[in-house]
């Protein structure tokens, strides 16, 4: 149909859209038609991949040294202490280049190994990206009853510096039996980046109210960019 706007065109419902039906797109990089770009087609498969490709990631940073030399919480009262994260593990960017293939596109590694912050500054998020954080631990109460909670504190500058803006914290078990067994827990939190983060920082802590001795297997972060 020559010489009819686009806005002109019949409207197709979402549950009618074909995943060979085409999509018009203006190549900015090939100046053939304008200098502006140049009218290109492409299936909404390829589309919605390239699309998704560029909003949806995720990281991962799995720990390699307190399998073999755990954290401790040494007082029988409990305490808090800062997780920390080689980032050595075969799912890590350093070792096998999975973060760079699989996160989303523009958005380098969050994590900083050398001072165990998650830094948010130059990485490539922008305010309102989405966060969803996976701790995947394994934690031996020396004593029962235990309870243990993941704190993530917020800072509005790298490595913990500025101005802590705010915490989330999260019961992540209650034991009342199994002193000296190893147990698996896996937990997720979701969080969007603000302004007031933007250029800043988070650490991740555990408080007990008992002794224990913690692995950190490593974390998964999913990135769900705004725009």
């Amino acid at each position: 149909m020559a010489n009819v706007k686009i806005s002109e065109l019949g409207q197709i419902t979402q549950a009618d859209i074909a995943n060979t039906d085409l999509v018009n797109l203006i190549d900015i990089s090939d100046d053939t038609m304008a200098a502006s770009g140049t009218n290109k087609k492409t299936t909404v498969t390829d589309f919605a991949g390239a699309l998704g490709d560029r909003l949806i990631g995720f990281q991962d940073f799995a720990d390699t040294t307190t399998p073999f030399t755990p954290l401790e919480i040494t007082s029988p009262t409990g305490g808090i202490i800062q997780l920390t994260n080689d980032s050595s593990g075969v799912l890590t960017d350093g070792n096998t280049n999975v973060n760079a293939i699989t996160t989303a596109q523009g958005v380098t590694d969050l994590y900083n190994s050398s001072n165990n912050y998650f830094e948010f500054n130059s990485t490539g998020l922008e305010a309102n990206d989405i966060i969803g954080m996976r701790v995947h631990l394994k934690v031996t109460p020396n004593t029962v009853p235990m309870d243990l909670d993941l704190i993530l504190t917020f800072y509005d500058d790298v490595a913990g510096g500025g101005s802590e803006i705010f915490k989330l914290t999260k019961r992540l078990a209650s034991f009342s039996q199994g002193a000296g067994v190893e147990y698996e827990i896996i937990e997720s939190i979701n969080y969007f980046i603000g302004a007031s983060i933007l250029n800043g920082s988070k650490k991740i802590e555990l408080q007990t109210n008992a002794a224990c001795d913690i692995v950190n297997v490593g974390y998964n972060v999913t990135i769900l960019k705004n725009n």
